[in-house]
């Protein structure tokens, strides 16, 4: 489902980089802290090498992130989750 939404996303959205379960971080120098949306859609091209990580201090912001429920994740994704998104990371939808 991801990987649809993904390849669908990005070809709908020429000059974005859609992405997906890449470690997004918020603070320099502390990999302790990030989160990883099934889904990521950066406002702008990803730059070349294509990126492994999304910092949210030199990249582009992030303008929509999809997590995809489950049973085992759902208290996870619709909690803590939606708050980093949210608060830490400034991602509007």
């Amino acid at each position: 489902m991801a990987r649809y939404l993904r390849d669908a996303l990005g070809a709908h959205l020429p000059g974005r980089w859609v992405t997906g379960n890449i470690c997004m971080y918020w603070e320099p120098e502390n990999v302790q802290r990030y989160a990883a949306p099934d889904v990521l859609v950066v406002d702008g091209p990803a730059r070349e090498p294509l990126p492994t990580v999304y910092l949210k201090w030199s990249d582009p912001p992030a303008l929509l992130v999809v997590e995809i429920g489950s049973k085992s994740t759902f208290l996870s994704d619709e909690g803590p989750q939606l708050g980093t998104y949210a608060w830490r990371l400034a991602v509007p939808e």
